[in-house]
Parts: C-alpha cells; sequence; structure tokens
C-alpha cells in the first residue's frame, strides 16, 4: 500500500482488485492491529449513503474480496468488525510501522497509502501525515548523526511528499 496504487499479491503473483476492494483493503490495512468496524468501512465507502443502505453492499465486497484473494483474506470479529490476519498478509505499511519503532535503517517507500489512488479520502490523508512526519523524525536523526545524507534520502522523502529542504 506504500505506493501510488494498492498492489495486491497472491501467491506473489498480481491480483487485480476494484477500486472498492482496493479502498476497503487500505483501509484496514491502515486500522491494523485494530479491527474496522463495519459502521467506519461503510461510512469511508459510501460516506453520503446511510449506513442501513449500505450493510448490504459492504458484506457484498467483503464476499468478492474473498473470492479474489481467498475465503480468509479479510475476517470477520463477533459486531462485525472486519480485519486482516497478520499471519496470512505481509503488508509493506506494516513493514514500515515495524521499522520505525525499531529503530533500525529507515525504510524506503515507493509512494505514501495509494496517493495517486485516493488522493482526497480524509482518512487516508490524515494516515500520510502521520506516517510522513514519523518518517522525517527519523530521517532527521539519521542525518544529525551521520548514518545518512539528506542525498540518500531524497528518493524516499519524495515518495512521501516531502521536500528534500524538509530533511
Amino acid at each position: 500500500v506504500l505506493a501510488p496504487v494498492v498492489e495486491v499479491r497472491v501467491g506473489g503473483t498480481p491480483t487485480p482488485v476494484s477500486e472498492a476492494q482496493a479502498r476497503l483493503l487500505l483501509a484496514l490495512a491502515v486500522s491494523h492491529p485494530a479491527p474496522l468496524h463495519a459502521e467506519q468501512a461503510s461510512d469511508l465507502l459510501w460516506p453520503d449513503e446511510p449506513l442501513e443502505d449500505t450493510r448490504h453492499r459492504l458484506h457484498n465486497l467483503v464476499l468478492r474480496v474473498r473470492k479474489a484473494l481467498g475465503r480468509d483474506a479479510v475476517r470477520s470479529r463477533r459486531g462485525g468488525a472486519l480485519h486482516l490476519d497478520p499471519d496470512r498478509w505481509d503488508v509493506d505499511l506494516w513493514r514500515f510501522r515495524r521499522a520505525l519503532a525499531g529503530g533500525g535503517d529507515l525504510p524506503v517507500p515507493c509512494g505514501n497509502l495509494a496517493d495517486a489512488q485516493f488522493p482526497y479520502d480524509d482518512r487516508f490523508v490524515d494516515e500520510r501525515h502521520r506516517l510522513a512526519a514519523e518518517w522525517l523524525r527519523h530521517a532527521r536523526a539519521a542525518v544529525a548523526s551521520g548514518d545518512a545524507t539528506p542525498a540518500d534520502l531524497a528518493p524516499a522523502a519524495a515518495a512521501l511528499g516531502l521536500s528534500p529542504d524538509d530533511l
């Protein structure tokens, strides 16, 4: 998901997903490790429609994701919460977060949460800002300690929508 568009691979093979499926998968990846409640998913996918009108659509969307990616692709919890099983998914966003939390090498993203595919979704915009700010904090520390130069970090900064001057 840390690319201009969401890319899903099943067994290493790129697998096409619809815009709605990609948006749902991105929302589930962003909310991880917390589940995404059905109401939140419906509001994200169909913000101008009443919840009672979108429940069935969400159910059908989850079924289509499971058909395309496997029946365990999206898990349901009691109360209608949805989540991605971390034992079944390898998500670059999750690796990115772990790398930042672990203090190791700075991860190099290709983009910032499907920023070309879903540029204006508020939830994703906010998360993009948080990710970029956290990465920038670590990048500045790496530059200050001499572990990296601004030139080394410029491609990753650009992928996150940051200027080399920010470093």
